[in-house]
């Protein structure tokens, strides 16, 4: 009897250390981030506007030299291809961010050319037209919406930085990256675990034969 249980219990350390990875952390190699789900209002919509990948900011307009195109464009047009795809193809932004007023670029048509023109917009339509539906949001998004602060294994795409749900809006806001677990030193506990099944085996191979 006393041998069955030594035997046992080898046989549960020795499984318990080769299958380290399936118990010990399993998202051990994954970066992990932390968000908050802050609901946007009338007092803080700017700050989020502002701070959305899809919004240009051209703060101030006089140090912004790579904004000359918008401002051009929000004094009389530029003139662009009939497609504006001269425009589209470099364009990485729906909307533009100068003191005090947002705007649109907007494609407008003439007998005598095509003009890319800056549409002066509020910051909640803004807000309404980059909104994500919680329904088509990835799980990440939708567990920070849901929990209002987490830890995800992946970071929340652009698309679901601002999630709308039951008629309200909420800002997804990184805190910090987290990392990895333990610095990312689990990776190392694990070889050491395995590496331990070496002189266990040998152990019982010695203490059975």
């Amino acid at each position: 009897m006393r041998v069955e249980r030594e035997f046992a219990v080898f046989a549960v350390l020795l499984v318990a250390l080769a299958a380290n990875p399936v118990w010990f952390f399993p998202h051990a190699e994954d970066s992990t981030y932390e968000y908050r789900a802050v609901e946007i209002t009338d007092e803080n919509r700017h700050r989020f506007v502002e701070r959305h990948p899809d919004v240009l900011e051209c703060l101030p307009v006089e140090r912004q030299r790579a904004c000359g195109f918008e401002v051009a464009a929000a004094h009389g047009g530029v003139p662009v291809n009939a497609s504006g795809t001269q425009y589209a193809g470099s364009s990485e932004y729906e909307y533009v961010d100068f003191p005090t007023e947002y705007y649109r670029p907007t494609i407008v048509e003439t007998d005598d050319d095509t003009r890319l023109t800056l549409e002066n917009v509020s910051a909640a339509e803004i807000v309404a037209d980059l909104a994500y539906p919680y329904a088509d949001a990835t799980e990440q998004a939708r567990t920070v919406v849901r929990e209002g602060e987490t830890v995800v294994y992946s970071s929340v795409p652009d698309r679901d930085r601002i999630v709308s749900r039951e008629g309200r809006y909420y800002f997804l806001e990184p805190t910090y990256d987290a990392g990895q677990p333990l610095g990312g030193w689990v990776p190392r506990y694990r070889w050491a675990m395995w590496l331990g099944t070496v002189p266990l085996s040998f152990a019982a191979m010695w203490r059975w034969t």
